[in-house]
């Protein structure tokens, strides 16, 4: 057997794991994106609102359809509206000055991430799939964060229905998720800034 054979058939085995890893992870961030937020919905609200509980056993198809549709309505949400303020916050804290001069990196920021993502040099673009990531989880731990403080906060404002007397722990505990989640975000926004001066136009 040729050695320089087996040695070419060993890397396209590995550049195929590669690119199945890559296609698991990039579906496993759509989910985290789309559906994952409205299953945990659901989940809180079964939770919180006991009445709710045998409802949500009765039928699963319609908790599916429940799940997905909430779970594209609180993503969109948080993408076509929140996200940006907080990151506009992020990126004023990390720069401060002039509010302008902070919407201006903003908008780069977004300009060369999609650079990155686009380029052809693979180191480039593996380093932004790696963001693309975090990003996604962080897209997620938001949408859990709002889930977590508005349920339990929506169901005790309205007297008569009925809530669990444990309903603060998930109160409590959507805080400490959006906590740790705005902190990793201005981590995650303090190396978009250095890939963005570093990488300029997806380039080395």
């Amino acid at each position: 057997m040729n050695p320089m054979n087996s040695t070419e058939n060993t890397k396209e085995t590995m550049n195929s794991t590669v690119n199945a890893v890559d296609k698991i992870i990039s579906n496993l961030g759509t989910i985290l994106r789309f559906f994952a937020p409205g299953f945990a919905a659901l989940f809180v609200i079964a939770f919180v609102l006991i009445d709710t509980r045998d409802f949500l056993k009765s039928d699963y198809e319609i908790v599916a359809i429940l799940g997905i549709l909430l779970g594209v309505s609180i993503y969109s949400l948080h993408k076509d509206f929140i996200t940006r303020y907080l990151w506009f916050i992020i990126v004023w804290i990390h720069r401060g000055g002039n509010p302008l001069s902070s919407y201006k990196l903003l908008n780069d920021l977004d300009e060369q991430r999609w650079y990155r993502q686009l380029s052809e040099d693979k180191i480039i673009r593996g380093m932004q799939n790696k963001l693309d990531v975090w990003s996604n989880m962080l897209n997620f731990q938001y949408c859990l964060s709002y889930i977590m403080i508005g349920i339990p906060l929506l169901a005790r404002s309205i007297p008569c229905v009925k809530t669990n007397c444990k309903s603060y722990i998930v109160f409590i505990a959507g805080f400490l998720v959006l906590l740790v989640t705005l902190l990793s975000e201005y981590r995650m926004t303090y190396w978009e800034i250095q890939y963005k001066d570093k990488y300029k136009n997806g380039e080395r």
